[in-house]
This record gives C-alpha cells, structure tokens and sequence, in this order.
C-alpha cells in the first residue's frame, strides 16, 4: 500500500519531523531524491535531509522477470567481466544490490556545525521520454533534455562539467543511447567529458544506483581520481566517447553529473560540485532571495554535539549501519556497500590504484 513505510518507520525511530518520503522510479529513484532535497530546501520547508537510496531485490522473481526482458547478461563463462558498459560484447546488466545514503544540507547549517563539506548540489533534472515500458527512447531526447535542465538549474555551462557518471547498464540499447544523448546534451564538449559507469564494478542496484554514482562522483571531486569502466576492451563504434577504460585516472572535477534513468522512460539528472564558500548563491526561500546552498556534508560523530531534539544527522546514518548489517558503524557502509572511495578521512593522497580497488569494493 505504501512504499514509504521504512522511511517512516525511521522517522518514528529517530524523532524526525520534517517530510517523509520514499521515490518509485525504477533505476532513477535515488537520483530523484537528490532533486527532491534540492528543492525542499530550496523552498525553505528543511535544513538537513537525509537521503539516498537502497535495494536488495535478488529475488527469484526479479531474476526471472529481468531475464524474460533480456535485460540480463548471459556471459555465464566470464562472470565477472559479463557486466562491460559501452563495450561492444555487451549483453545485459548483472543484477545487484547495495546503496548509499548522505546528508544533504543548508551551508548554513553546514558550516554552522563544523561539518566536512565533500561537495555542493547544485541543480537536478527529471524528464519522461514518453515512448515504452522498458526501452529507451532510440534518439536519446529524453535523457538529453534532462541532461540540459540540469547543468541549466545548476547554472553552469555545458563545458563547466567535467565528469559523467554514467547510468551505463550495459545493454545493447542504453548505451548507445546514453551516448547519443550526451552528446546531444553537450555538443563537441561531450568529446572532452570523462564519462564512466559504476556498474561495471558494482552490476545494476536498481533503486540504489544513483546514490552508488553520485558517492562515486563525489569521489572524483574530493580525490581528484576518477572511477574506471572496467571490462571495456572492444569498442563500440556507435559508443565513441571517453569512458575511461579499465583504469583509474587523475584529474581535477570541479563539476560532476549523475545520470539515472529508470524502466518507463524515467530520466534523472543530478549536478554536484565543488564546494567554493565564497562562491555567491541566491536560492529561493519562502517567497524571498537569500543567500543559502545545498551541499552533501558529513562529518565523524565525534566532532558533532547531540542537539537538545536527538542525535544529530551522522549519528542517525551511523546507527542505521550497525543495525542494518552490524559492522562497525566507523565504516561508512549501508547494506553492505563500502564508501570508502569517497568517506575517507581527510588528507589521504590520491592514488588511482587504490581508488580503483576502493571503488571496487563497492560490490556485495
């Protein structure tokens, strides 16, 4: 009856007030709910949300229903190099599940409570491609529509992004029609842009994989490394862009987009960036201009003091792993998935190779 009944069951736990809601969009789910905390904070109704997204589907009846799609791969001999986004052998996802989950928040409240600021959320996209239950519409103007709205809601210029994480499934029409839409979205800079797929490493997490992507883009930004497409080895000719084969690799991000785009023609778009604190923001709020931003912070429980209404955001997202899958709740994980690539602690030196293997451990 309700799909939001475990939000809401963590609402009753944790003392949390402010909206409760859960997104149904298939493969885009979680990246709706980073437009979704955009513009509740936008709007005024919060400070701080707590989001993301999870799943664990491996169930018969999702093996068997994706396999009666010929959504699945059949690489049965090589499975772990059965999951090859953009490549030319490619022949279907591998099933997963895992996911992520962040504190969205205010600069404000942000930088009111010390927290380490990873990255700043800055404009979010969700458009329909109105054409068929499961396949992607062939022209990619779906995808690509929200590809514009996004970086246009976070106003920044099209050459101003540096990395897409790529929805990238693996399958013979999304990636060619991810391909196409991205370089109707971006023009000859798609030719510039580094353009990976989570899924290569870490198979399909459905409702989980935006928040995966966009903890792998936030990765890139605060390491300076970006996550490979692994598998890739014979190049598709209708898939001609910069996928960043096979191995991690250095480079400043200033600007990541997270692509999701989910069965029914479900396209979302979220935009982060680097987070600048003297960088002007003027968001609406309450029917008036004020200064204000939206960033993903998060920050070691030790340093944050419970407020006088029950623990603090970090704190609830900690507890949340202990309980969901009883590991150290020092260790950022939700369901199993390691952030490492992303979480941890600060002043580590970037090393491709051991982004790689953090990135890596992303899979169950």
């Amino acid at each position: 009856l309700s799909g939001s009944m475990a939000a809401c069951l963590l609402s009753m736990e944790y003392g949390l007030t402010g909206p409760v809601q859960t997104q149904v969009a298939a493969c885009a789910s979680s990246v709706i709910t980073f437009l979704d905390a955009l513009r509740m904070i936008e709007r005024g109704e919060v400070d701080v949300v707590i989001g993301g997204g999870t799943e664990a589907p491996l169930l018969k009846m999702g093996f068997a229903a994706l396999s009666n799609m010929g959504a699945l791969s059949r690489n049965n001999d090589d499975p772990e190099g059965a999951s090859r986004p953009f490549d030319r052998e490619r022949d279907g996802f591998l099933f997963g599940e895992g996911g992520a989950i962040m504190v969205i928040e205010t600069a404000e409240h942000a930088l009111k409570r010390g927290a380490t600021i990873h990255a700043e959320l800055v404009g979010a996209a969700l458009t329909a491609d109105a054409f068929h239950i499961s396949a992607p519409e062939p022209t990619g103007r779906g995808a690509a529509m929200a590809m514009r709205k996004a970086y246009q809601d976070a106003d920044l210029a099209p050459d101003e992004i540096d990395f897409v994480v790529a929805h990238g499934t693996s399958t013979p029409l999304n990636d060619v029609t991810e391909t196409k839409a991205i370089k109707a979205a971006f023009g000859d800079h798609a030719y510039k842009l580094a353009v990976s797929s989570p899924k290569s490493m870490v198979g399909h997490l459905l409702g989980g994989a935006g928040a995966v992507a966009a903890a792998i883009g936030i990765g890139a930004i605060r390491e300076g490394v970006i996550a490979p497409t692994i598998n890739y080895h014979t190049p598709d000719p209708e898939c001609d862009l910069d996928y960043v084969p096979n191995e991690a690799r250095e480079a400043r991000v200033d600007a990541v987009m997270v692509n999701g785009f989910g069965f029914g023609g479900q396209n979302a778009v979220a935009v982060f960036k680097r987070f600048e604190e003297s960088r002007p923001r003027t968001l609406l709020r309450g029917g008036t201009r004020r200064e204000q931003a939206t960033l993903v912070g998060l920050q070691s429980s030790d340093q944050v003091s419970r407020g006088a209404h029950g623990p603090t955001p970090l704190e609830v997202v900690e507890d949340l792993h202990r309980r969901t899958i009883g590991h150290d709740p020092g260790l950022p994980q939700v369901g199993g998935v390691h952030l490492e690539a992303v979480l941890e602690a600060e002043g580590r030196a970037a090393d491709p190779a051991h982004a790689r293997g953090a990135v890596q451990r992303l899979a169950v």
